[in-house]
């Protein structure tokens, strides 16, 4: 979308409509990009945007360059080897104000932890999720291989921005109990 600072001129196009010309009056303007509409919460959807302001002089051609960024946040779930054989089934929830998805055990990436703390990706997760601009809940449910009982684990994620990637490491360790 081309928007005249003054609010006498106006246009939008479809990525694939947009002319390779664009003749525009002498002025101010601001150029708007954005991926199209989509739902707020949902598998594989990232969405983009970006704007800058602009001028156009008499008789002068002007290339525009628009960046655009993440105006969403992606969110990838991988648990621990230990998780893997300590719950027999377990699925993590996450949502937010606008909805929320679910990785079953079988989508989840894998990774295995060394006793320095480093992280070793084996599998990476089956499907990323896009999620609105709002804090997160995880909800972690399931049952434990040993003795069938339930575990949970609940967390939030309160501060948050458009482009970050959370990156879910779930871990667990048998407590006897």
């Amino acid at each position: 979308e081309i928007v005249k600072k003054d609010g006498k001129f106006s246009n939008a196009w479809l990525y694939g409509e947009l002319p390779s010309l664009v003749e525009l009056s002498v002025g101010e303007y601001t150029v708007t990009v954005k991926s199209p509409e989509s739902v707020k919460v949902n598998w594989e959807s990232p969405v983009y945007g970006g704007s800058m302001d602009f001028a156009i002089l008499d008789g002068v051609v002007t290339p525009l360059d628009v960046v655009c960024t993440l105006q969403n946040m992606k969110n990838s779930v991988y648990c621990s080897e230990n998780l893997i054989r300590s719950l027999s089934t377990f699925e993590v929830k996450v949502a937010n104000a606008d909805g929320f998805l679910v990785w079953s055990s079988g989508e989840v990436g894998v990774y295995s932890q060394s006793g320095d703390g480093t992280k070793t990706i084996i599998k990476e997760p089956a499907k990323q999720a896009y999620f609105s601009v709002n804090p997160l809940n995880i909800n972690i449910s399931g049952y434990r291989s040993l003795d069938g009982t339930s575990a949970n684990l609940a967390y939030e994620i309160k501060k948050v921005e458009a482009r970050d990637h959370h990156i879910l490491y779930v871990d667990a360790y048998v407590t006897g109990q």
